[in-house]
């Protein structure tokens, strides 16, 4: 990827604006988002944030926040998403999802106008990709940190149980390839010091409004919802580096299922294995993303098995 456009140097490093910066993909006209041609308002997750802090918790830590989004769509894999967690209440508390023409009792689901389903690279792909990032934004608005994690991540326990905070790194993040064994162990100022793998976005923890509006206001400005273009999370990536947020990779147990797919020779293996961890490895998973399968069937699967695979583990019974 090339220099990053060099408007990003004059983006505001702090306060809030409601709408993008007008450098932006987003036209003077269109100051929201543009689903299909179309003007799409994007609504403002900072109020519903704010009411789900005010609610103490036992189990998720003091301005932490767990964000999300769906769709009709994706309501099956959300059913599956949080059907390890959804009786914990201490831990539902701190639940927002943005609920684009959908509505349910998982958390706290901010009414949101209907979408385009979105396939991978295909339909509303793009566009929430993209817009994933304003709801980051905004949930910073009150939120100390927000743990980001897409719908077909599936949640085998309590994720804040897992995540080191003694830092304060500006991301921690899920890699898109799988990282050296020694990068799980590394405190953030030795990650800043590694090439650290490309970020995947998936699956992040964000303590930065600053890094998300930067990367909402990357869109390409010949972007017309184009899913063949460059991802949101190759330009957090670029950005990431040039620079020089605080950042390490979430812990081991965040995993991805493509990377149990990646046969020796670097191919991907056949939709066949659904799930291809063995036992051992399985109990010690916090997550699963199930960014391996390229089908709404497929993904549902998979975590279908993962939990069923992991209903037994002692370790994720005490968390």
């Amino acid at each position: 990827m090339g220099p990053l456009p060099s408007f990003i140097e004059q983006l505001p490093g702090n306060g809030f604006t409601s709408t993008y910066d007008r450098r932006s993909v987003l036209s003077r006209k269109c100051r929201r988002t543009p689903i299909h041609g179309k003007c799409l308002s994007l609504i403002n997750v900072s109020s519903a944030v704010s009411a789900r802090l005010a609610v103490s918790s036992s189990c998720v830590p003091s301005g932490a926040v767990l964000l999300s989004m769906v769709n009709p769509y994706h309501s099956r894999l959300r059913d599956l998403q949080f059907s390890r967690l959804r009786e914990s209440r201490c831990f539902m508390d701190r639940v927002v999802s943005v609920c684009f023409n959908y509505s349910d009792s998982l958390g706290t689901c901010v009414p949101a106008p209907h979408v385009e389903a979105a396939r991978f690279r295909s339909g509303g792909y793009s566009d929430l990709l993209w817009a994933k990032w304003r709801f980051i934004a905004d949930a910073l608005v009150a939120a100390s940190m927000v743990l980001w994690v897409d719908a077909d991540v599936v949640l085998l326990r309590n994720p804040w149980a897992n995540i080191p905070l003694r830092g304060r790194q500006h991301l921690l993040y899920q890699p898109e390839h799988p990282p050296v064994e020694p990068m799980w162990r590394l405190g953030a100022r030795e990650c800043v010091k590694q090439s650290t793998p490309r970020i995947n976005g998936g699956q992040i923890l964000v303590r930065s409004a600053r890094f998300a509006r930067q990367v909402a206001a990357l869109r390409p400005l010949t972007h017309t919802s184009s899913n063949r273009d460059k991802l949101d999370q190759d330009y957090a990536s670029e950005l990431l580096y040039q620079w020089n947020y605080s950042h390490c990779l979430l812990p081991a147990g965040f995993r991805s299922q493509l990377w149990s797919q990646r046969r020796p020779n670097g191919k991907t293996a056949e939709d066949t294995q659904i799930f291809p961890l063995d036992h051992s490895s399985s109990c010690q998973l916090v997550t699963l993303h199930v960014n391996g399968q390229p089908s709404r069937l497929l993904k549902e699967r998979a975590m279908t098995a993962v939990l069923g695979f992991t209903t037994n583990c002692v370790q994720l019974t005490k968390n």
